[in-house]
C-alpha cells in the first residue's frame, strides 16, 4: 500500500533540453527588461498584484488609490508591458 503522503509519479519525464532552457532564460530577461522600463508606479502595481498576497483592498491602501481603481491600474500596467514586449529595444 502506498503511503498517504507520497506524491504520484510524474506522467511525463521532462528531458533536459538546453535549447529550451536558453530560450526560457532569454525570454525571462526580455520580460525583466520590459518591466524595468515601466514607470515606478506601474512596476509597483504589477509587483504587488502578482507577487504579494494582498487583497484588492490592501493593494488599494498600499498604492494610495481607491479600491475600484486597482483593477484599472493593473490593466493599464499590463497594456503598457505588452506594448513594451512588442516594440523592439533600441
Amino acid at each position: 500500500t502506498p503511503h498517504r503522503n507520497s506524491q504520484p509519479a510524474p506522467l511525463v519525464h521532462e528531458a533536459h533540453d538546453p535549447s529550451l532552457e536558453a530560450y526560457e532564460a532569454e525570454r525571462a530577461q526580455v520580460v525583466r527588461s520590459a518591466v524595468a522600463r515601466l514607470d515606478s508606479k506601474q512596476r509597483t502595481v504589477l509587483e504587488l498584484a502578482y507577487f504579494s498576497d494582498l487583497s484588492q483592498a490592501q493593494l488599494a491602501h498600499r498604492l494610495g488609490i481607491p479600491p475600484e481603481a486597482v483593477r484599472p491600474a493593473i490593466r493599464a500596467a499590463m497594456v503598457k508591458l505588452r506594448h513594451l514586449l512588442e516594440v523592439p529595444q533600441k
